[in-house]
């Protein structure tokens, strides 16, 4: 087990290929996530890697909240195994909208990080996956 990042277009698979090739990982929502991060460990004492689908809707979700998502990154880059799946946002047009900028910058922000962390990061293209970091 270990920090995986599976990055891709909507509806590219990425989800499915998660769940398939890492069933040890616990699929968790992003209020389960930040449970988890604050006690330190997954419900029903689980293994303790998760599986955190959609990350760029819970920065969506966390923004709107006044959540610090900067923290909730920090304490998943010290957490053991994780894998997170976004939607790659940053390519296209740049939203009219002040609060979708910051959004997409932020999440973009956080996906780097994260990234750099990561022992292995997918990019997903139409239900392919193509390893970009790390060994297969």
């Amino acid at each position: 087990m270990g920090k995986i990042v599976v990055i891709g277009g909507y509806a590219q698979g990425k989800t499915a290929f998660a769940v398939e090739k890492f069933p040890e990982y616990q699929v968790v929502s992003p209020q389960e996530c930040i449970s988890m991060l604050q006690e330190g460990c997954l419900k029903d004492g689980a293994s303790q890697a998760f599986l955190l689908d959609d990350f760029h809707l819970c920065m969506k979700q966390w923004l709107a909240e006044g959540k610090d998502y900067v923290q909730i990154v920090e304490q998943m880059l010290e957490y053991p195994a994780w894998i997170i799946l976004a939607n790659e946002i940053g390519s296209g047009i740049v939203p009219m909208e002040q609060s979708d900028r910051m959004w997409r910058e932020e999440t973009g922000r956080m996906l780097t990080k994260l990234a750099s962390k990561a022992d292995k990061v997918y990019r997903m293209y139409a239900g392919i996956p193509t390893l970009i970091k790390g060994e297969s």
